[in-house]
């Protein structure tokens, strides 16, 4: 049976999944992570391409760690995880403030919560709201 992303990653470059021992090593550093994303990782570790009118690149575990360090995102938005960005200035991440842990878009040059915006609530929502260019936008603030 497939995963509900995968139609909507039909047009990316998909990565083999993640090894058992890639995926310990980034729970050990992020605790807190949706279980539909570690499952997206396990298929399919990053991906890169458009979805609907957007351009996407979804980091691999590898990326997670060291592009959340390199941007210092802990600093900047702390209980922010990014697991994405647009190949530009935009990324989306992980809002571990909420313990429902939607996923949120931020620029990443003045990277501040105030600027982030709730563009999933799951991960499968927030594929679909590049999907479909912000049609779930009002799904997604309920």
């Amino acid at each position: 049976m497939k995963s509900p992303w995968e139609e909507l990653l039909a047009e990316t470059e998909r990565r083999v999944g993640a090894t058992t021992q890639e995926l310990e090593s980034l729970t050990r550093q992020f605790p807190i992570l949706r279980d539909d994303y570690v499952e997206f990782l396990r298929t399919c570790n990053g991906a890169e391409g458009s979805i609907g009118e957007n351009y996407i690149v979804l980091w691999s575990t590898s990326d997670v760690t060291d592009l959340n360090e390199a941007y210092a995102v802990s600093e900047f938005a702390p209980g922010l995880i990014l697991i994405t960005t647009d190949g530009g200035n935009e990324a989306d991440g992980l809002d571990l403030r909420d313990q429902e842990v939607p996923i949120v878009q931020i620029p990443l040059v003045g990277m501040d919560w105030s600027e982030a915006k709730v563009v999933g609530r799951d991960f499968t929502q927030f594929l679909q709201h590049l999907a479909f260019a912000g049609a779930a936008d009002a799904d997604v603030a309920t």
